[in-house]
């Protein structure tokens, strides 16, 4: 609700929400709603499912990202699903986001001290070279994964 109000005061951008709780959801758009900032952001119900992603079965919200995001992702925000240790959750959210991705993107990964958030960000920087890490929240809370148009 945060960003989307200041999505909203500079007139451009849309956030997409994905969250497996319905409850959550619900009492999300609700707050957009009540805000007045419904074109600047979505929530989407999405429950947890098996998922291959990347050559690995792994459980990720049930959905198809093209069916509700109309335009290239500049920012993603990693923060979910919930880390289950030993499952590595959250990577998926990379790769099936990555046909989404603008030429230009920032990628923020919340909760890099768990070990299933290390070894995420170790293979997704393998995989995707031109992409520079950087630590933006001390304690190994956060990092901001970079690519421009111009990385090398």
């Amino acid at each position: 609700v945060v960003l989307a109000k200041a999505l909203a005061r500079s007139g451009t951008g849309c956030i997409y929400s994905l969250d497996h709780k319905a409850k959550y959801a619900q009492k999300t758009s609700q707050q957009i709603k009540l805000q007045g900032i419904s074109p600047y952001a979505s929530v989407h119900h999405t429950p947890l499912a098996e998922l291959n992603s990347a050559g690995k079965n792994q459980r990720w919200y049930d959905m198809n990202l093209n069916e509700i995001i109309k335009n290239k992702i500049d920012l993603l925000i990693i923060d979910g699903p919930p880390g289950i240790p030993g499952e590595n959750n959250r990577e998926p959210g990379l790769y099936e986001a990555a046909p989404l991705m603008a030429e230009s993107i920032s990628i923020l990964v919340d909760d890099i001290h768990r070990e299933d958030e290390k070894s995420m960000i170790k293979r997704w920087t393998q995989d995707n070279p031109k992409f520079k890490k950087e630590e933006i929240a001390g304690d190994n809370q956060a990092i901001l994964l970079t690519k421009t148009k111009t990385s090398e």
